[in-house]
């Protein structure tokens, strides 16, 4: 039992460091994306359940592009770090963009 439970812990420990150094820190940006795209996805799949049109398929797709997201901000961080060599701009950009359009998504939800 004791071991099960050490190696849940490992595992969650490396996903947290590889998270960390993709990510480098959760500022109050990352947290404002994490929760768009989680609330964007939360209602997307109310409004699927409202139409009656739930489709695993569909549902993929979105948890791909959110993937997506995270592949781009982790792409902007490595970018920063290891080609710009300082700051975080890069990163940044592209979370505000990534935001950006979060919010507008959010706002063409309703109208459905």
């Amino acid at each position: 039992m004791d071991t099960s439970l050490d190696n849940f812990k490992i595992i969650l420990a490396l996903i947290g460091g590889v998270l960390g150094w993709l990510v480098w820190e959760f500022d109050s940006l990352v947290y404002a994306l994490l929760m768009l795209v989680v609330f964007d996805y939360v209602t997307g799949a109310l409004l699927a359940i409202n139409e009656k049109k739930v489709s695993s398929i569909i549902g993929f797709k979105c948890i791909c592009k959110k993937g997506l997201i995270s592949i781009m901000i982790a792409l902007g961080n490595i970018i920063d770090r290891y080609i710009i060599g300082y700051g975080t701009s890069f990163r940044t950009i592209l979370i505000m963009f990534y935001l950006s359009n979060e919010v507008l998504v959010y706002l063409k939800t309703p109208q459905k």
